[in-house]
């Protein structure tokens, strides 16, 4: 696992001199830089990806904000969760799943029952995952993942006949999306630590990463965040307005507004009155 120290140093290495000299938060032009440097990445997964018609099996899991939850709003948590969704002993699935290509991406979803947004983990697969393996993962989801995170989560077949369609389904949320930097001060009343806090920022920071099922499934550590990092790493900072607008970018963000907030109506909430 690595340090969340060089992590951020990482990041900063993208920005300005500004922010690598003062070890501030990251400023507007760090994170439009950032924000091109994520929209580039998932172009390219989108090239290589998206054969049409497309078919994607996606499986989500919502981190219900629970007070015993929150040590999984964190790398360490997020690695946890999957893990334990992908574990397993059987030949049959762990040479299945080891054969296949899955994706991994995070959103923070707005709910009126809760303080803090619900941490929304989802997988996706480019293709409709056989039987046997989805009712493998649906046991997971109803054993190991529903005593994380409080919610079952869900797994789903969906086919697509147009690049527009595909992309919206790839999409990471904005660096500027929600929760924005005013919420730092909520999560710290609830008492997440400053490391946490650190870390849900990066959260916001990643794009779609590609996963190695065989290191969950074969008992190994595995970091899935430093896919992330690594792709950053390969990409050069640019600043290219002809190809990828401001405008563009909050557009973006508005589009997927109701898309974020309709995925809170699929989250099964099996509790009444909650602390968070």
């Amino acid at each position: 696992m690595k340090d969340i120290v060089n992590n951020r140093i990482k990041l900063q290495k993208i920005g300005c001199e500004i922010c690598q000299n003062s070890g501030t938060d990251l400023c507007i032009d760090c994170l439009y830089s950032i924000e091109l440097l994520k929209k580039g990445i998932e172009n390219s997964i989108l090239e290589k990806e998206g054969k049409l018609p497309a078919n994607i099996t996606k499986v989500t899991i919502p981190v219900i904000p629970l007070p015993d939850n929150k040590y999984y709003y964190s790398i360490h948590g997020v690695n946890t969760i999957l893990y334990n969704l992908f574990k397993t002993e059987k030949r049959e699935q762990v040479k299945y799943l080891g054969s296949r290509t899955a994706y991994f991406k995070l959103a923070f979803v707005k709910s009126s029952l809760f303080t803090i947004p619900i941490l929304n983990i989802e997988i996706l697969f480019f293709e409709h995952l056989n039987s046997k393996c989805t009712n493998e993962l649906w046991k997971a989801l109803k054993s190991h993942i529903i005593f994380f995170t409080g919610s079952v989560g869900d797994i789903v077949r969906l086919s697509f006949k147009t690049k527009n369609e595909l992309k919206d389904i790839i999409q990471t949320p904005s660096i500027l999306e929600y929760p924005g930097p005013d919420s730092n001060k909520i999560f710290r009343n609830l008492l997440f630590t400053d490391e946490q806090i650190n870390e849900i920022k990066y959260f916001k920071s990643f794009p779609l990463t590609k996963v190695d099922l065989k290191d969950f499934i074969n008992n190994t550590v595995y970091d899935v965040f430093q896919g992330g990092f690594d792709l950053f790493e390969e990409q050069q900072p640019y600043r290219d307005e002809s190809e990828v607008s401001l405008d563009e970018i909050v557009s973006d963000i508005f589009s997927r507004q109701e898309a974020i907030k309709e995925s809170v109506n699929d989250i099964d909430l099996p509790y009444g009155e909650l602390p968070f």
